[in-house]
């Protein structure tokens, strides 16, 4: 009887070792660019490459959906929306304003608070969800014809910004820019 209750005290503690050894997965909002984790808060730069000319009225200078994904989960309320968005004031100059559509809107600058994922309405009830494409793309358009010769805007000019916020159940969490 003693030996009886020493074996399964003994297969009781082994199984209780063994279920401290697993590993645990843990689901968490998460957003990677490019490969590169974008998380709390900080600067995010994606470099383009766009050229202007007289005839140019709206071009797309990004589509985010091509290298930026995010991962939440339903039962934390995760979303992601935009605090503002700006563009440079080279460009505002030359008679250009900024714009982006998300989730097939398109919402011109100065652009307030406007959900990104996982859906334009910050939806709360959603199934887990992993590496889904953030349906936002940056762009500018003309509105005015501004004359002149023409500007050179020097690589590493900042051209756009876009401002984003994480939500959870903790509240807000960071800010990307």
């Amino acid at each position: 009887m003693k030996k009886n209750l020493r074996f399964l005290l003994c297969l009781l503690y082994s199984g209780l070792i063994g279920l401290l050894l697993l590993p645990m997965s843990a689901m968490a909002f998460s957003c990677t660019s490019n490969g590169v984790a974008i998380g709390g808060s900080g600067t995010f730069t994606i470099p383009i490459d766009v050229a202007l000319n007289k005839t140019t009225s709206n071009i797309t200078l990004t589509d985010m959906s091509t290298y930026t994904n995010c991962s939440g989960q339903s039962g934390y309320t995760d979303a992601l929306r935009t605090t503002g968005a700006t563009i440079s004031p080279m460009l505002t100059s030359l008679g250009y304003t900024g714009f982006s559509v998300i989730g097939g809107a398109t919402y011109n600058y100065p652009l307030g608070t406007v959900c990104v994922w996982p859906d334009s309405n910050c939806s709360t009830n959603y199934p887990n969800l992993a590496n889904v494409p953030l349906q936002v793309k940056i762009g500018i358009q003309r509105v005015a014809m501004i004359n002149g010769t023409g500007t050179t805007i020097p690589a590493g000019t900042e051209i756009a910004r876009l401002q984003v916020q994480q939500r959870s159940n903790n509240g807000v969490v960071g800010q990307v820019i």
